[in-house]
């Protein structure tokens, strides 16, 4: 078994761990929090505009609530993210692996800190960079399925992952149809692109377990950076079509104005 193999089986799993990390809380959002009641935070040298400064604002409100929760809107603690259960059920190009994670555990997502933002209120668009200090990611595995070249993957047991020199950059648009704000929100283009410095892996019983599971090991954190830039449109496609169907449901709660209006947008560009 060639060591891209072994790498891509741990890249996948890890972007699945990156979506259920987002996905895995149930959000009951009957109210959003407005720029108004947004009051200290960190600055970012010279925002471009005057949305740049409330989104700059909201993410450090929101940091701050990441080890606390809002029970009031459903939001679990998202430092660190728990999560009981998740199904894998992962279907491309690269792989197809179905089977689950279990007591998931990824902690320091609260580190992000935001390296880019531009905001053209004009189109609905944003592009952002953030960066992230070391995530850990620990809990429960049992996979099973075929890479490239059908072959076999599988393992299960504990596991743990160490991230360092996550990058996360993009770009995000909200539709505008029949040009107006009236209708329901929704992205219609969500681009991703990631990339880490480092990975160590260590997952019991990974193909196999014993000296071949921490051969396999030491490939997996070796190649894992070189992989995911190789394979980026493949990894970067399956990561945003997971995020939009998970976002879009909740966005469409609401229409463009609301939500510009909830955030004060167009009063604060006026003044």
């Amino acid at each position: 078994m060639s060591k891209g193999y072994a790498a891509s089986v741990a890249v996948l799993i890890s972007a699945m761990y990156i979506i259920t990390s987002v996905s895995g809380g149930k959000y009951d959002h009957q109210r959003l929090t407005t720029a108004r009641q947004v009051k200290t935070a960190r600055r970012i040298p010279q925002p471009r505009n005057d949305l740049d400064n409330i989104i700059v604002k909201a993410l450090e409100v929101l940091r701050g609530l990441m080890p606390k929760g809002i029970s009031e809107l459903g939001v679990p603690v998202l430092e660190p993210f728990r999560l009981s259960h998740h199904g894998l059920n992962i279907q491309s190009e690269l792989a197809t692996i179905s089977g689950s994670l279990d007591d998931l555990t990824i902690a320091n997502l609260s580190t992000f800190r935001l390296k880019h933002i531009s905001s053209d209120i004009e189109n609905l668009k944003e592009d952002f960079v953030f960066s992230f200090g070391r995530i850990t990611v620990s809990g429960l595995y049992n996979i099973t399925g075929e890479m490239i070249d059908s072959v076999s993957v599988f393992g299960n047991g504990a596991f743990s992952l160490i991230v360092d020199g996550l990058m996360v950059g993009g770009r995000v648009r909200l539709a505008r149809e029949n040009g107006t704000d009236n209708n329901p929100a929704k992205i219609d283009e969500l681009l991703i692109r990631f990339s880490i410095k480092a990975m160590q892996s260590n997952s019991e019983n990974f193909m196999g377990g014993g000296e071949m599971g921490d051969l396999m090991n030491n490939v997996v954190s070796e190649s894992a950076p070189q992989f995911i830039h190789q394979h980026q449109e493949e990894l970067s496609s399956l990561l945003a079509t997971a995020m939009q169907d998970l976002l879009n449901p909740l966005l469409e709660q609401y229409t463009i104005k609301q939500i510009l209006d909830l955030l004060d947008v167009r009063q604060t560009m006026k003044n």
